[in-house]
């Protein structure tokens, strides 16, 4: 009776133990959630908000449901990492390529059984990270936001055209034909079409052949009025309100309440010039810390990324898809922003390239410098 005993309780014990190790083996920071991080106001975070609770009431008994918590601000969240890791974080390509840089990211890629998702080579290449720790939603490019009551994008091929445009309309008007909400930006894009690294350094040594024409081509309507470099109030809503015709913007400032508007490519400097853009890439980051089972963070990314989910919230964010694949829509909006990506290498800079570093610099000179021409 003893031995019988004896071994009731050897037997409570190793279900006991099948129990916690089971338990332990799918819990983190927080037992029976996968745990995911983002903060409040941020680009996608309202979808991604909508997005977990379309999985969440899905859900299957045998899948972990995911947990939501937003921080006010960046700070917040930085200090948050103090004391605790989440499993997934939503956030730019910035951070994410920094805690991969500094190995605070997991892969997931086993996990995935296959069903990565379809990354094209130039978003793919950008990071070892992605598709494997960091897996991109969608991506902020600069496009070319027209007033279609004020001009005709047709034959804006180049940024000579667009610029004689330019001159033309303002001979006739006597009013600014166009602006950018970043001329920083829109170097690097311009260059990288001509192969070239633009580091935002304006000084001798830095100034290609190309990047002569293309401050010439600028400087050149800032002087005949063309182009106006003041940036209050934004690019985008001169535009919307009429007092430009035409704006080298952010997509993430288009409006999807406005109609009468067009979105195109940023004219190259050449009918030669190659493809590229440079962009600010939003996902989903796989932390090292929080659940230790990889299978259920897996099975949120998989179903985040099939099905044109992850497209949709995308372009609900007004962000170009960063994962190959079109749905079926008659908004407008969308259609362009499929169309921007389509094929094309959107360059990532990490936060300590030179770029990063000098953008703020050159745009406040080269913004005084148009205006200064302008008089």
């Amino acid at each position: 009776m003893k031995l019988r005993n004896l071994l009731g309780v050897l037997l409570a014990a190793v279900i006991a133990g099948g129990i916690m190790y089971f338990i332990l083996s799918r819990g983190g920071g927080e037992d029976g959630y996968v745990t995911a991080w983002y903060v409040e106001g941020s680009t996608a975070a309202d979808g991604f908000k909508a997005a977990v609770e379309d999985y969440n009431a899905g859900l299957s008994r045998t899948a972990m449901p995911v947990k939501l918590t937003g921080f006010k601000d960046e700070n917040a969240l930085a200090d948050a990492f103090e004391t605790d890791t989440p499993d997934i974080l939503l956030c730019a390509h910035y951070r994410a390529f920094d805690m991969h840089a500094r190995g605070k990211l997991t892969d997931i890629s086993a996990a995935l059984s296959g069903r990565v998702p379809d990354y094209p080579k130039g978003t793919a290449s950008r990071s070892a990270a992605i598709g494997k720790s960091f897996f991109p939603i969608g991506a902020d490019v600069q496009a070319l936001l027209i007033n279609e009551a004020l001009c005709d994008a047709q034959g804006f091929e180049t940024l000579e055209a667009l610029c004689a445009a330019a001159r033309e309309y303002t001979e006739e008007m006597g009013e600014p034909f166009f602006t950018a909400d970043s001329f920083a930006a829109l170097f690097f894009t311009t260059l990288l079409r001509e192969g070239e690294e633009f580091t935002a350094q304006d000084a001798p040594g830095a100034r290609s052949e190309n990047y002569i024409k293309l401050y010439n081509l600028l400087a050149e309507a800032a002087y005949d009025g063309a182009l106006t470099a003041a940036d209050e109030p934004g690019a985008a809503s001169q535009v919307y309100d009429g007092a430009l015709p035409c704006a080298v913007v952010s997509v993430s400032q288009l409006s999807s309440k406005k109609s009468g508007f067009g979105v195109y490519p940023v004219p190259p400097l050449s009918a030669e010039s190659g493809g590229g853009m440079l962009g600010e890439a939003v996902g989903l980051a796989v932390t090292a810390g929080g659940s230790r089972s990889k299978s259920d963070i897996a099975a949120f990314v998989t179903w985040l990324f099939s099905g044109g989910r992850d497209i949709k919230l995308a372009l609900q964010c007004s962000l170009v898809p960063a994962q190959n694949g079109t749905i079926s829509t008659r908004d407008a909006r969308w259609s362009a922003l499929m169309k921007l990506g389509a094929g094309e290498i959107i360059a990532m800079p990490v936060q300590e390239s030179e770029f990063i570093e000098n953008r703020a610099a050159f745009e406040a000179e080269f913004r005084r410098s148009m205006e200064f021409l302008a008089g």
